[in-house]
């Protein structure tokens, strides 16, 4: 399977779920700047977490390697297609995201390096 066929495959199974609120694209891959060697950084909004076995069967046949669960910055899947494209599934949860970003725009408090980054993504 081709990677922009696996990537919109990903992209129709993640929509399929009942819990997913939103998916949107970030990095390179969003900005057009994007070269042979760039990842993708695809964020899935949530209503409700989607647990690794639902999310096994999402990724079923789309990939050579994934690593579940990282929680070094955000919640996250790391993954590589079978084609050997590195990807970065980002999940956050809509009322965790609708918190922050008060916080943020409203309460005007910043958060450790993610001040904008959150708002950033959303828009």
């Amino acid at each position: 399977m081709k990677e922009r066929e696996a990537f919109r495959e990903l992209v129709d199974r993640f929509g399929a779920c009942e819990s997913v609120e939103a998916i949107g694209l970030g990095g390179s891959r969003a900005t057009g700047k994007a070269d042979a060697s760039s990842d993708y950084d695809l964020y899935v909004y949530l209503r409700a977490d989607i647990s690794i076995a639902q999310r096994e069967e999402i990724f079923a046949g789309l990939f050579q390697v994934m690593e579940y669960d990282n929680a070094f910055w955000e919640r996250e899947d790391d993954g590589i297609f079978t084609n050997g494209t590195p990807i970065d599934i980002l999940y956050r949860r809509i009322d965790d995201l609708d918190q922050s970003l008060r916080h943020v725009v409203i309460d005007h408090q910043a958060q450790n390096a993610y001040t904008t980054c959150l708002w950033n993504n959303l828009l």
